[in-house]
């Protein structure tokens, strides 16, 4: 992997990055309500704001699915921020709103971690699926479900069944395949059933093709990075790609061209985390930029496909461009913010980010400016979903 070559190479250098970076501005600022809102639920008070203080930021629609999602995410924490959990659903939710998506994309943002946090294990999140259909009908229940990571799930389930020490070669996966074989033969009939898709995503199509040696020089930096931990993260790729197949396959006249509802949270989510990646762990920063590649990659057929059909009230093209923007912007705020520690040891990580930055520039054409280019993105957003039907996006 380029990454892990660059990453190896700078180790061996203590040089100060000569970073030409000049100060950026976050636009997104949020109305008085919504920072009142993000204040409250980063103080752990969600429990006690009003209906009509949710109503007043959200609108009435979404409330339930903010009451449902806060209640089953209430006591968990982020580890990078040790903020709620919640509140990065609610950041999600209000930063849709300020683009001007309407309440079916605000409620998926609310509800899109909740079965992955509070039902982790594969029977209880199937349960939890069925439950969030029944609540808030078929569309939501449907979005809710292609932005759960099923893939990561089933794969959690047969963690402690794959030894630690595999070797980085193509016969690994073979161990891999036969502990997921045994969750599948060992599950009651409707639950394995239910994930009977994600079974064979795993094992006929993605494990016999997933590259284990990509792994290898990852784990040269990252000790604790193993074979398994290797193909549970190429998983998101296939996660990914589920995404961009359902939002062809739900086209029709209640959906326009596409339904983009779980993309654009899936954008939206990526953004968030991007944001709040810890800024001096290489593991951290590595991980959310692979799935933030990972996600463009997947799903850039089906971005270049509707710009070229120039598709007049399709958001995701322009929800597409916001996110690979973000990632060079925060990118950038963690080398200005390590170009000071650049003489410690936080050298190699500081050069690591130059040399990330220069070559994700290249790859998405992202310009020396991006915050200007989030500015017209963000406009450009706002104004297509102005004339947006209510049975477009909610």
């Amino acid at each position: 992997m380029h990454r892990m070559r660059e990453f190896r190479c700078i180790c061996r250098r203590s040089v100060r990055p000569q970073l030409r970076l000049t100060r950026r501005v976050d636009l997104f600022a949020g109305t008085g309500d919504a920072q009142r809102l993000s204040m409250r639920l980063m103080r752990g008070e969600a429990a006690e704001i009003p209906d009509a203080d949710v109503a007043a930021v959200l609108g009435d629609e979404p409330v339930a699915a903010f009451r449902f999602a806060e209640e089953r995410l209430r006591g968990r924490r982020r580890r990078t921020t040790d903020e709620p959990v919640f509140c990065h659903s609610a950041d999600i939710a209000m930063r849709a709103l300020d683009l001007g998506y309407g309440p079916r994309t605000v409620m998926a943002g609310l509800l899109h971690d909740v079965v992955e946090e509070a039902a982790p294990e594969p029977e209880a999140m199937a349960a939890l699926l069925g439950e969030v259909v029944r609540r808030f009908g078929a569309d939501t229940g449907r979005d809710v479900r292609v932005l759960t990571n099923r893939y990561s799930a089933l794969m959690d389930a047969v963690r402690r069944e794959v030894p630690l020490n595999l070797p980085f070669v193509d016969g690994s996966r073979e161990i891999v395949a036969g502990a997921l074989r045994g969750l599948r033969d060992r599950m009651p009939p409707e639950v394995s059933a239910a994930y009977a898709f994600e079974f064979h995503q795993l094992l006929d199509y993605f494990l016999p093709r997933a590259d284990v040696a990509r792994g290898a020089p990852r784990a040269l930096v990252d000790r604790g990075h193993s074979v398994f931990a290797e193909l549970a993260l190429q998983t998101y790729r296939v996660f990914s790609e589920d995404m961009a197949d359902d939002a062809r396959s739900r086209s029709g006249p209640s959906s326009g061209v596409f339904c983009e509802t779980p993309l654009v949270v899936k954008c939206m989510d990526l953004v968030d985390n991007l944001r709040t990646a810890e800024v001096v762990s290489w593991r951290a920063l590595d991980r959310i930029l692979l799935k933030s590649e990972m996600f463009l990659d997947a799903t850039f057929y089906l971005h270049d496909h509707l710009h070229g059909m120039e598709a007049p009230d399709v958001t995701f093209i322009s929800a597409y461009d916001f996110l690979k923007h973000q990632m060079v912007e925060q990118m950038e705020e963690r080398a200005r913010a390590l170009a000071y520690l650049a003489d410690t040891r936080f050298a190699p990580l500081a050069e690591f980010l130059e040399g990330q930055l220069g070559r994700l520039r290249r790859k998405y054409q992202v310009g020396r400016n991006p915050v200007e280019g989030l500015a017209r993105l963000r406009n450009r957003i706002r104004a297509l979903n102005v004339p947006r039907r209510p049975s477009r996006q909610g």
